[in-house]
């Protein structure tokens, strides 16, 4: 460092205007003109023509699963829907783990065809 003084000059400079910017944004966020804006935000429930199309598509899928075969639907509803390990649903069903994985993939890809059906 040729210069300490000018080096630690621009230190308290840039603290002091990172210091401004902070304070100028924590008025802009938190005083009563940045509520009314807080209050637009848009409301984080779905639609009314997201939900019909969800619902829709739960249809679609419902239905899929009822075709599947027995074992199948089973451990596709296991493994996605009430989130139980490959392994826990091989030992329920009394299968290997790569044939529970295969049941689920064969399952999901089925419900995905389904759903591409109806688009």
């Amino acid at each position: 460092m040729d210069e300490p003084l000018g080096y630690l000059s621009r230190i308290v400079r840039n603290l002091a205007l990172d210091g401004a910017r902070r304070s100028g944004l924590e008025d802009r966020l938190f005083h009563s003109d940045a509520n009314a804006e807080l209050l637009q935000v848009p409301s984080e429930a779905p639609s009314q023509e997201a939900a019909v199309i969800s619902e829709s598509e739960l249809r679609v899928v419902e239905h899929a699963l009822a075709l599947m075969p027995e074992r199948m639907r089973v451990a596709v509803r296991m493994h996605r829907i009430e989130g139980i390990k490959l392994k826990a649903i091989a030992a329920q069903l009394g299968i290997s783990v790569t044939s529970a994985h295969g049941l689920v993939a064969d399952g999901v890809a089925r419900c995905r065809a389904a759903l591409r059906n109806t688009l």
